[in-house]
């Protein structure tokens, strides 16, 4: 007779790193910039695409205020309350600032 014996049980972070690693894969793919924003308006993820639009590496973007990247940060803050009261915004155009100086436009 063989010998069975169980896997061991996985930690729950275990079991979350598929979904964390497919929702990363998903963050990059995409060719627009996309920022992760705490409730405090700090940045805490981006993607490959918003390092090239800034210029900054993504060490140094993550922990900083969102709002520091564009032309009109104020602008960009009301909108980000908006989205907090509203559940969306739509057609809120923005420019982003490169550390080189290029701008490029968002919506």
């Amino acid at each position: 007779m063989g010998r069975q014996t169980r896997a061991p049980e996985k930690s729950p972070a275990e079991r979350s790193l598929p979904s964390e690693q497919y929702a990363r894969s998903l963050i990059e793919a995409s060719l627009d910039p996309l920022v992760t924003i705490s409730p405090e308006g700090k940045i805490t993820d981006v993607n490959e695409a918003t390092i090239k639009v800034t210029g900054i590496p993504r060490e140094r973007l993550i922990g900083t205020d969102f709002s520091d990247y564009f032309t009109e940060p104020a602008k960009a803050r009301e909108g980000y309350r908006e989205v907090f009261s509203k559940g969306s915004v739509t057609d809120y155009p923005l420019t982003i600032r490169h550390k080189a100086g290029r701008l490029t436009d968002v919506l």
